[in-house]
């Protein structure tokens, strides 16, 4: 009697074990440089969890994606000073929030945690 309880209290810890959470982070570093007046902006990503960066940029009506690697370098031409940006470690989506982007350098870092359950 007593083995048949503590094979049923092993099962229910190896049962209890199966449903742990697991809390993870998304995080991206990059520069970009944006030269307004010639309308030109280089993605440089510095890191991500992802292992590239990746660049929303909304002029007016133009949609522009941009993606590099971390360590690498990428570019875009017809930026204006109406141009807003979004960068994340996976191709922005609906809801990413729109930023002004601004001429000279701008370090862009985010970083966001989840959890899952097993």
């Amino acid at each position: 009697m007593a083995m048949k309880r503590v094979m049923i209290v092993a099962a229910a810890l190896l049962v209890a074990g199966c449903g742990g959470k697991v809390t993870k982070s998304q995080s991206v570093s990059a520069m970009l440089e944006a030269d307004i007046p010639s309308g030109n902006v280089i993605l440089n990503c510095r890191a991500s969890s992802s292992g590239s960066c990746h660049l929303l940029l909304v002029t007016g009506e133009k949609i522009e994606r941009l993606s590099a690697d971390a360590g690498k370098t990428a570019t875009a031409s017809g930026v204006t000073d109406t141009t807003q940006y979004c960068l994340q470690q996976s191709a922005p989506q609906n809801g990413c929030r729109l930023q002004p982007l601004n001429q000279g350098q701008q370090i862009v870092r985010s970083e966001s945690k989840y959890t899952e359950t097993n």
